[in-house]
C-alpha cells in the first residue's frame, strides 16, 4: 500500500465518529503540515538519540558510524528475515 492511501485509510477512521467535524476542521485549518511532520521526526530522533550510550553518541558525532547506514542494515536484515 502506498503512503497516500495509507494516510487516507487512517483519516477515514480518524474522521469517523462523533468528533468528525471538529477533527476535519483541525486538519484543514492547520498550517504547514510539512513543517509539523519534520518537527515530529526531529522529536522522535531526539528520543532515540537520548537513549543511546555515550560511546555510540561519540562515534555518531565524529562520523565513525552512520546512523542511516546502520538503520538500513538493520531494516534490510529484519525485512529479509520476514520473507
Amino acid at each position: 500500500m502506498n503512503t497516500k492511501q495509507h494516510l487516507k485509510d487512517y483519516l477515514t477512521g480518524y474522521l469517523g465518529g462523533s468528533k468528525a467535524e471538529s477533527n476535519h476542521n483541525v486538519i484543514v485549518n492547520a498550517n504547514d503540515w510539512q513543517q509539523r511532520a519534520q518537527a515530529e521526526l526531529d522529536a522522535r530522533a531526539y528520543k532515540l538519540i537520548t537513549s543511546l550510550d555515550d560511546d555510540i553518541l561519540i562515534d555518531l558525532a565524529s562520523s565513525q558510524i552512520d546512523m542511516k547506514e546502520v538503520a538500513n542494515e538493520v531494516f534490510n536484515c529484519s525485512t529479509s528475515a520476514l520473507s
